[in-house]
């Protein structure tokens, strides 16, 4: 049962509800995804809400949760851990199984209050794994045989039934709200306990890789098979994809699938059918959190730091992360109270009113950046101000629907049409975009022409694409589009809007150039070669001589071809080395490479254009 006085007030001065133990394990196949560090900051999330937490070091031959809360090395001088939970269950195994000393009667005296950040937070109390790196916890970690702990006698294992009893124990000695256990690397048996006998949800943190996703989805798929205590609900499983890059930090690799199609592509891994059907998984989403090289350097806490989101990606993820196990109910109504003050405030004091909404904002965000979006609206705060809240509020939900979210991105596109040269300022708009619908023309006013060419293709593509089913199909943008989509790999999209468009009465150009160079570059609807003659003859010999002589060539008229390009370099914008390179290699691959020579005689740039012609291209 939960905690029966009212509890400690939360650190925003509002009592909460209280509710009954929820036990949550930490689980990684793999070391390096930061999963400790994940434990730990949910732990002081939920200790702002007002829920008390005891947080249990599981990883008994890793130890290392008591150096994320910043209590040292128990070599210290005045050490706070004396003892730990190697201790408590070494005790047991040695009474149990080998008859020597006292079996232990209670959990308290090994657990350690930690300093609140705030002066109102609710306890964490920490279970720590023991005196580690002291040779006293290896030799006792040494002595424990887990195989008949947990196996024997075969009949009935006393291990599992200590295991529940020792969480019945910290429930009622500790009462805390909230139960979390950083479990085991790999696979191993204390994992098992700590994820599928002792947990009501797992956080399964995955790394982008073969091996750990191969190895995690056989152990999530095995717990299904692992003891669970009679009448248990069925386990919770929270997959979380750990150190990704964030936009920025992927700028000039190329074009690599957006995010959520990334994530979407391990959830779809994780449900794959497995081979005893009953063990398929069926997880709705993949959460995401990002990397933040700096806590490499210097690891820390970001809940409760007074960090902002706007200033870190990886403590937006967390409070989405923690938002989504926190029980709604807690948060919402704890949420309201909170609001209501800050109102209330408005008038007299409308300083406090933000730093009130600011500070919730840490802890419940869907309740209190709409709130503070409104607040600063009221308070006339300025663009760069509610842009900047409205991108916290999108890191810390994912939420990318309300209008208010939209209201302020398209007020700052007119402002300032330069912004989306920024790449997660680019992403995040396009994320409200997409909520809006793909067609509000506010879209196609204020964002179409921020375009940036430093935007990755995939955005520009589905960006232009929105501007196009929003009504606006011009030459410019239907080209641009299927430009974008052959260069990020889209071909199917690409070949549909080609076949859409290449009979429309489009004023201009550009669409038959970028549909040229889709077929020649791409691959794209080389069925329609004939077809494109035609195009390139009627609409670009005129425009764009030399992209002409490109289909051409490759059409195996050579005549004209020859004449497009002596055209081109006769014409009045001179061409650039890249355009003549294109068309030099295109009439080389036909074997006209000395009429190409001739057509160039004389120009100031032959020489260096024959000389990349010449060269085989890399890769």
């Amino acid at each position: 049962m939960g905690r029966a006085d009212s509890g400690p007030e939360s650190g925003l001065g509002v009592a909460p509800m209280q509710t009954i133990m929820q036990t949550i394990s930490f689980y990684s196949f793999k070391g390096g995804t930061g999963r400790s560090l994940a434990l730990s900051n949910l732990a002081r999330f939920l200790s702002g809400l007002g829920q008390s937490v005891v947080a249990l070091d599981f990883d008994l031959e890793a130890p290392g949760l008591h150096y994320k809360f910043g209590l040292g090395s128990p070599r210290d001088s005045a050490p706070r851990i004396r003892q730990g939970f190697v201790d408590y269950v070494h005790a047991f195994y040695m009474h149990e199984y080998l008859g020597i000393g006292e079996s232990p009667t209670e959990i308290s005296s090994y657990a350690v209050e930690l300093e609140p950040a705030g002066d109102s937070e609710a306890p964490i109390r920490l279970i720590p794994a023991g005196s580690s790196p002291d040779r006293s916890y290896w030799t006792k970690l040494a002595q424990i045989d887990w195989h008949s702990l947990l196996r024997t006698p075969p009949e009935l294992p006393r291990g599992p039934l200590f295991f529940l009893e020792t969480k019945e124990r910290i429930r009622e000695e500790l009462q805390p709200d909230f139960l979390l256990v950083d479990a085991r690397t790999g696979i191993t048996e204390m994992g098992g306990v700590a994820a599928a006998m002792l947990a009501d949800t797992v956080v399964c943190l995955l790394l982008s890789n073969e091996e750990t996703l191969d190895g995690s989805r056989e152990v999530l798929r095995s717990l299904s098979r692992t003891l669970r205590p009679p009448g248990a609900a069925p386990l919770k499983i929270v997959p979380v994809l750990s150190r990704v890059p964030t936009a920025k930090d992927l700028a000039g690799f190329g074009a690599l699938p957006p995010e959520p199609e990334r994530t979407e592509q391990v959830r779809d891994f994780l449900n794959e059918l497995a081979p005893l059907l009953e063990e398929t998984l069926s997880v709705p989403d993949v959460l995401v959190l990002h990397s933040q090289p700096d806590l490499q350097v210097r690891e820390r806490l970001l809940v409760g730091s007074g960090a902002s989101a706007a200033d870190s990606r990886l403590l937006a993820d967390y409070l989405r992360l923690a938002g989504g196990i926190a029980p709604p109910d807690i948060a919402a109504s704890w949420a309201q109270q909170i609001i209501d003050q800050a109102w209330a405030l408005v008038r007299t004091d409308p300083g406090a009113a933000g730093d009130l909404l600011t500070s919730l904002a840490e802890f419940v965000p869907a309740a209190a950046y709409p709130e503070l979006l409104r607040l600063q609206t009221v308070r006339n705060a300025g663009t760069d101000a509610l842009l900047r809240t409205a991108l916290e509020w999108w890191r810390a939900t994912g939420d990318q629907s309300p209008e208010a979210m939209w209201d302020v991105v398209a007020d700052a596109m007119k402002q300032d049409p330069e912004m989306l040269k920024d790449a997660e300022k680019a992403e995040f708009a396009v994320a409200v975009w997409r909520g809006a619908g793909h067609s509000d023309p506010k879209f196609a006013q204020h964002f179409g022409p921020c375009l940036s060419e430093s935007a990755p293709p995939t955005l520009r593509a589905d960006v232009l694409l929105g501007y196009i089913e929003g009504g606006i199909a011009s030459d410019k943008a239907v080209g641009m589009c299927v430009a974008n989509l052959a260069l990020s790999g889209r071909k199917r999209e690409a070949r549909e809007l080609i076949d859409r468009f290449r009979a429309a009465p489009l004023d201009g150009a550009t669409f038959v150039r970028d549909w040229a160079i889709a077929t020649l570059d791409h691959s794209i609807a080389l069925d329609l070669m004939d077809e494109l003659v035609v195009a390139a003859n009627d609409s670009l010999a005129g425009t764009f001589p030399l992209v002409a002589a490109r289909v051409l060539a490759r059409a195996g008229d050579k005549g004209a071809a020859v004449a497009l390009v002596a055209r081109a370099l006769a014409g009045p914008d001179s061409p650039g080395v890249a355009q003549l390179v294109e068309v030099g290699r295109e009439m080389a691959s036909a074997g006209w490479l000395e009429a190409f020579r001739a057509a160039l005689s004389g120009h100031p740039l032959a020489a260096q254009v024959l000389n990349v012609v010449d060269t085989p291209p890399s890769g």
